[in-house]
């Protein structure tokens, strides 16, 4: 059987990939165990341990990335292992998120808390509030919300944009720190100043409600198209309600509708149901039965008593789906049987029992 050219090419570079790999492997590896004796004149191995954990660390990635070698997770476990006991900060990080979350080596919370609380000694920022987040949760350590606090309020003050909507929150809450309505909105104005789209749009709601500052809708309604824009479905959804209404804008059936379907896209259940709605009334878009339809049944799904009724009524009325489906008469008749999005009526149960 003759090979053509390109099949043989395709070999050749193949064959190569793997002898490079080899040789990447083979040099990393010496240069662990040869390290020593470099260094071995200048009588210390503060320099040799330093080679020696970067050496480590380059083969943990390796096995851990699947770049050039099998993706292997016990042998990246193993590598970045030998890399943080030589003093290496990243590796200690590394060793602290494969034993919380059980890669390469078996799940222990108490031994990944060990190690991030080694990595923030020797100063990776990110482990600082993993501890925290650790101290909050009680994993792999007593619970302790003070002592949580004051680690994210270390990492906020180093900057971690994190840590600061973290430490706003607490002191929105009250956890392991006394409630202040008004440091809690300096903390989240802060974060959201740095992009934050939850943060965004909890500022807006301290304007609308006047909690920690002066009430102020103006800035409210800035600070939820700020968040709408950057992402959140529930900004979306009240930047919709507010067209919806004209409520501090100029009432846009079209926009409202627009900002109702890109928090709907993300799941927000009752941006679906409102969808729906506009769909079903026409308002905003062209009035279509299915279009209500499918996104009356998203709502459903997830337990939306509003979405059930108004699609148990449209069954019953073959309103873009065919007339007279049981289960939609059945399911209306419990509703307001027992008063379920609904006023209770026995009356109208009984007409679609």
């Amino acid at each position: 059987m003759v090979l053509s050219s390109f099949k043989i090419n395709s070999i050749f570079k193949a064959l190569l990939m793997t002898l490079k790999t080899i040789f990447a492997v083979f040099i990393i590896t010496t240069n662990i165990f040869l390290a020593p004796i470099t260094y071995a004149n200048e009588k210390s191995f503060d320099l040799a341990d330093q080679e020696k954990a970067k050496a480590s660390l380059k083969l943990g990635k390796m096995y851990y990335n699947g770049e050039g070698v099998l993706q292997d997770y016990k042998k990246a476990f193993n590598w970045f292992n030998k890399a943080a006991d030589r003093g290496s900060a990243y590796a200690a990080w590394r060793v602290a998120h494969m034993y919380l979350d059980g890669e390469g080596v078996t799940k222990d919370s108490k031994k990944a808390f060990n190690w991030f609380n080694k990595a923030a000694e020797r100063g990776v920022e990110t482990a600082t509030w993993q501890v925290a987040n650790m101290y909050l949760d009680g994993q792999g350590v007593t619970k302790d919300s003070k002592k949580a606090f004051n680690l994210y309020k270390k990492s906020a003050d180093s900057g971690s944009t994190y840590a600061i909507w973290k430490v706003a929150y607490m002191y929105l809450d009250g956890k392991g720190v006394t409630k202040d309505y008004k440091k809690a909105f300096k903390w989240f104005e802060k974060s959201a100043d740095s992009g934050s789209k939850f943060a965004a749009w909890q500022v807006a709601e301290m304007y609308f409600e006047g909690k920690g500052v002066t009430k102020d809708s103006k800035k409210g309604r800035m600070w939820t198209i700020k968040s709408a824009e950057l992402g959140y479905a529930r900004a979306q959804h009240h930047l919709a309600y507010l067209y919806y209404k004209g409520q501090g804008v100029v009432q846009n059936y079209t926009k409202a509708a627009n900002w109702y379907r890109k928090a709907a896209e993300q799941g927000n259940v009752t941006a679906q149901y409102d969808l729906g709605t506009m769909y079903y009334h026409g308002q905003g878009l062209v009035q279509n039965y299915k279009e209500a339809v499918d996104w009356y049944i998203k709502a459903a799904e997830k337990w939306n008593l509003k979405a059930q009724v108004t699609l148990a009524s449209m069954y019953y009325h073959g309103q873009g789906v065919v007339q007279g489906f049981a289960g939609g008469q059945y399911n209306l008749g419990v509703m307001y049987q027992r008063g379920y999005g609904v006023k209770k009526s026995m009356i109208k149960a009984h007409m679609y029992f």
